[in-house]
């Protein structure tokens, strides 16, 4: 593992984009100098910003870490397969209390001003807490619901007999990780037996902004706020806080710890027995470990109110365990597995989740019953971390509704989540705009629903609308069925599914957005053929006209209209997000309707000439614009 000049891009263990420079701890006035990562998200969005005055930098002394994990309390641990992370990395976040944060003010005040008087160092209120809005100041982790809280001196008591051989660790410079808005300095920390290994990483004395003492982690934070809504001003020998009117996001950066171990590196299944579901969910936080015959007891400690508790794990005989190609192992309780083996459930496995998107993308071949199956599975796990942050923010306020003002609740987010909330709705768009409702995507299931159509006199598929037996024996094997048949009756359904099959697909002609939504589909396909007509183009060649709705989720409305927030500074009263809090990059339409035109014909003069004339149809008949002009 070589030291890099540049940044590169690699795959999380989410299976999302980060950057990493190996070897070097950059700094963010650094940052913003680097060729290598313009372009990239984080430069692009972030690191150019004009960001108000904010305690920068703060030096944290630190005396814990925490495991993030994104499974299910302890026993997502011993699912995971202890700490024992990628690439035999075991990965800690630092843990900063409220007793740091204070003791990291009053370092920032010494050295912000280092010659003032008692009287003045008195008249100092609390204002470090009004910054620290970062996920790293968070009880719960943003990409998971579980932190396992370690003290740093017995986690390395551990790590040093377990995997050293009761030597001292060696602590190194493994990097600088980008992340969307995260920059992440990481520390590797390994058995000295590994030196040759990892003797191109610097050690760690060589980093401007992480040390090791001993028994704490010194830790020079740059970005600590997330979002800005508040900014520094300095007053005779007094900072305070001024608050702004709108909030500004930033990066934010964080420190952390890869521990390397090549043997396992986790808990026994055997200290493991009852429990109830209660005493799991509240089991977030274990703040001590004992070491036994090197082992971590990963499963006494404290919880999150201050009990003692063992880890015990509820038996339950007779789990199903399903091999989930997202999940893994998933075990399913006796329960719903009697639902699951019904000839109704089963039928999921034949119906493709995204439909004729698998025509477009090979990749979309999941069906119904893995769909389901996950969904099931999801409902007792956390979600991707945009989503579990959005949650971990909400809460209920009352809100005056209507003329009459009546109060009623609420479900309420941050108002710094706003980003988040359209983050939701513009990524289903985005979805259905790339993926869903793809050109050659739409045209397939045109195909697909004509052959339907066509075949329908013969073998009677509407008809089982209104038999519940004869509709759940519905599923895509009846597309094989129309395919492989040689009943006459089927000839004109079988040859549209050949076409697919055989991929001669209608050529796409065009496409353009509607700006004027009163105008139906009917009324576009008429004029469609007097423009063909026109041009002197035959019309009775075949021209499918076809019109596509997407939107956010609300028709043309903004989503975001119907949210209420609430402020850090007021959690109960709650109100709408005003625009100039927001991005400035939000569409200005929430729904767009698509006209599409495809022919099925083989003459290429003729599609030649359908091509001009959609170009002209658009822009004398309508006023539109095509999609390649737009580009």
């Amino acid at each position: 593992m070589a030291t890099t000049a540049n940044f590169y891009a690699r795959r999380n263990a989410r299976q999302a984009k980060e950057l990493l420079l190996e070897g070097e701890h950059i700094e963010i006035k650094d940052l913003k100098l680097r060729d290598d990562i313009k372009g990239e998200h984080i430069f692009t969005n972030y690191l150019p910003k004009d960001i108000p005055d904010y305690p920068t930098p703060v030096e944290f002394h630190i005396t814990e870490v925490a495991h993030v994990t994104n499974k299910q309390g302890i026993q997502g641990i011993l699912n995971s397969g202890g700490f024992l992370g990628k690439d035999s990395l075991s990965w800690w976040n630092l843990k900063i209390s409220e007793a740091d944060i204070t003791a990291a003010e009053e370092r920032f005040l010494e050295s912000f001003f280092p010659n003032s008087s008692k009287e003045e160092r008195a008249a100092q209120q609390p204002f470090l807490s009004q910054f620290t809005t970062s996920p790293l100041f968070c009880e719960t982790s943003r990409y998971g619901n579980f932190r396992f809280t370690y003290q740093l001196t017995e986690l390395l008591q551990a790590y040093k007999k377990q995997i050293c051989d009761a030597e001292e660790p060696v602590l190194r410079v493994y990097g600088t990780k980008l992340f969307k808005q995260e920059i992440e300095y990481v520390v590797l920390v390994h058995s000295p037996q590994f030196n040759k290994e990892f003797e191109n990483y610097p050690e760690l004395a060589s980093s401007p902004l992480v040390a090791y003492d001993g028994n704490k982690i010194l830790w020079k934070a740059q970005a600590i706020c997330e979002t800005h809504n508040f900014q520094l001003a300095k007053h005779e020998n007094t900072v305070v806080t001024e608050s702004m009117y709108s909030h500004q996001f930033y990066v934010w950066d964080q420190a952390a710890i890869f521990l390397y171990g090549d043997q396992d590196f986790g808990g026994e299944s055997k200290m493991i027995t009852e429990i109830s579901g209660e005493e799991r969910s509240n089991s977030n936080k274990v703040h001590s470990c004992d070491v036994i015959d090197g082992r971590w007891n990963l499963y006494t400690g404290v919880d999150h109110n201050g009990d003692h508790y063992t880890g015990r794990r509820k038996h339950i005989p007779n789990l199903q365990v399903f091999n989930d190609s997202i999940h893994g192992h998933i075990e399913v309780h006796p329960l719903l597995v009697k639902i699951i083996d019904t000839l109704e459930f089963q039928r999921l496995r034949n119906i493709k989740q995204l439909g004729a998107g698998y025509w477009v993308y090979p990749g979309a071949s999941h069906n119904r019953f893995e769909h389901s199956i996950g969904d099931c599975h999801h409902l007792g796990l956390t979600n991707s971390f945009d989503h579990q942050r959005l949650l971990k923010f909400a809460r209920v306020c009352e809100v005056e509704v209507g003329e009459a003002k009546v109060r009623r609740p609420f479900i309420c987010f941050r108002d710094k989540e706003a980003d988040n909330v359209y983050d939701m709705f513009r990524t289903r768009y985005t979805l259905h705009r790339q993926a869903y409702q793809h050109k050659t995507v739409n045209i397939i299931e045109i195909m697909i629903k004509d052959a339907l159509v066509k075949a329908n006199d013969h073998l009677k598929i509407s008809a089982a609308i209104d038999n519940m037996e004869d509709f759940s024996k519905l599923s895509d094997q009846i597309l094989d069925q129309i395919l492989f048949s040689t009943d006459d009756q089927l000839k004109d359904a079988r040859m549209i599914l050949e076409k697919i099959v055989r991929r001669r697909l209608p050529k796409f002609v065009g496409e353009a957005r509607l700006m004027q939504d009163e105008i139906s589909e009917e009324t576009l396909k008429e004029n469609w053929t007097r423009a063909l007509e026109t041009q002197n183009i035959k019309s009775d060649v075949d021209f499918t006209v076809t019109v596509v709705h997407m939107d956010h989720g609300m028709k043309g409305k903004d989503p975001i209209d119907s949210f209420y927030f609430y402020s850090k500074r007021d959690p109960s009263t709650a109100f709408k997000i005003k625009k100039y809090q927001l991005s400035s990059f939000l569409p200005e339409r929430f729904y767009e309707r698509l006209i599409r035109v495809y022919y099925s014909g083989s003459d290429e003069k003729i599609l030649e000439e359908a091509l001009m004339c959609f170009e002209l149809w658009c822009k004398n008949m309508f006023g539109l614009q095509t999609e390649e002009e737009e580009h």
